[in-house]
């Protein structure tokens, strides 16, 4: 039985930490060159000075922990800076801005999404010529650019459908719902996972229930479905089980 898990981008809400509590936490993040540049672009994101010293990680690893919305942390070096910011860095994230490259940690789990192939119903290309499917694809997730969504027309059940090549183990799935004042048309979705293609796209009445939402989803809210235990497949389809309607998904991720 699958249930849901839902929380906010940027829930402002301040936890106390011990020293040991920091040191845990560090070591369970991932460690990704990202380029400063980006990690400033969100709406929110906070930079603090920090005296020289050995622990200076220790104390960025601490600061970011005291932030719920906090998903990404970096050490600036040249300016002994802690920047704390929600952006989503997936671990396998790979910075072509070497020049302006920081040291960070990212909390986001390593996911399947960044090896698969991506197919849909038809992108609205005409007026949002940016937000394909394949931004989906992608290693991150800046959450005040919509261009990075993707963002379909208007049709009857509209889908996603991630194709990994191979079976792969997984327990959760997690999706980013669209921003702004039409993130109530992200409702009735369903998700579901199977071993083979279907015969036809947009028919996955075949493949194995992962998880509902009934929504109506509010702007940016992240959805994680998660089962209580794992499964293996090639094919995880997201689709909105309704009428015609738009469906617009800002990030997904499968781990």
């Amino acid at each position: 039985m699958a249930y849901l898990k839902t929380c906010a981008l940027v829930l402002l809400v301040v936890r106390v930490w011990s020293p040991s509590q920091a040191t845990s936490t560090l070591r369970r993040h991932t460690k990704v060159e990202v380029s400063r540049a980006l990690a400033i672009t969100s709406r929110t994101y906070r930079t603090i000075s920090i005296p020289p010293g050995a622990s200076q990680n220790l104390r960025c690893s601490t600061g970011c922990a005291a932030f719920e919305w906090c998903h990404l942390w970096c050490h600036d070096v040249v300016s002994s800076e802690c920047i704390f910011t929600n952006i989503f860095v997936m671990p396998d994230y790979e910075e072509t801005n070497k020049d302006d490259a920081l040291v960070c940690y990212t909390l986001r789990r390593k996911s399947h999404v960044g090896r698969a192939t991506i197919e849909s119903t038809p992108e609205k290309t005409d007026e949002q010529p940016l937000r394909v499917k394949e931004n989906l694809l992608d290693e991150y997730y800046v959450t005040k650019d919509k261009d990075q969504c993707a963002l379909l027309i208007t049709t009857a059940f509209p889908w996603f459908l991630l194709d990994f090549g191979e079976p792969v183990t997984f327990q959760h799935v997690v999706i980013v719902a669209q921003p702004g004042t039409n993130a109530n048309l992200f409702e009735n979705v369903e998700v579901r996972t199977g071993t083979s293609p279907v015969s036809t796209l947009g028919d996955f009445s075949s493949y194995a229930m992962f998880a509902k939402f009934a929504g109506p989803a509010t702007a940016n809210q992240v959805i994680e479905f998660e089962v209580t235990a794992p499964v293996m497949a090639r094919f995880v389809s997201i689709q909105v089980m309704n009428g015609d309607t738009l469906l617009q998904v800002c990030h997904i991720e499968v781990f």
